[in-house]
């Protein structure tokens, strides 16, 4: 059961790194966007990955919401409650929140739910290396 839920725990991180790869590969796109297409092989590259986590975005904020579930549920039967690993799932779990409530509510990419989806992507990358790095901070 604990490698399971160390398996958990990394797919969980790999996931939530596809959802980050949308909005860093929108910004190397944006910036470098000119001088990739000018490269037809890195432009074939840029466009499969363009395709492959932003087109899949969403798939990734749910596989990050279901490894979630499944890490917390096998680590809390095995160890109990972790406040550093509740503080970054708390925050995974409102992340995955907003994206459902953007996507069910037809958002535009603005607003005030838009710079807390964001914002929040940055204190789930602190929370998961102070999960990682310090497990037992708070006892």
């Amino acid at each position: 059961m604990r490698e399971l839920g160390e398996l958990f725990g990394w797919l969980l991180i790999g996931a939530y790194a596809g959802t980050l790869l949308n909005f860093i590969l929108k910004v190397i796109n944006k910036r470098y966007g000119k001088v990739i297409k000018k490269n037809p092989s890195a432009d074939k590259v840029m466009k499969f990955l363009m395709m492959l986590f932003v087109k899949n975005h969403k798939i990734f904020g749910i596989a990050t919401l279901l490894l979630l579930l499944s890490h917390f549920a096998i680590q809390y039967s095995r160890f109990g409650l972790n406040i550093t690993g509740l503080i970054a799932a708390t925050l995974m779990a409102t992340q995955v929140g907003l994206g459902i409530y953007a996507s069910v509510t037809k958002q535009p990419r603005k607003g005030i739910w838009f710079v807390m989806h964001r914002s929040i992507a940055l204190f789930i990358f602190v929370g998961i290396a102070i999960h990682l790095l310090f497990p037992h901070l708070f006892g």
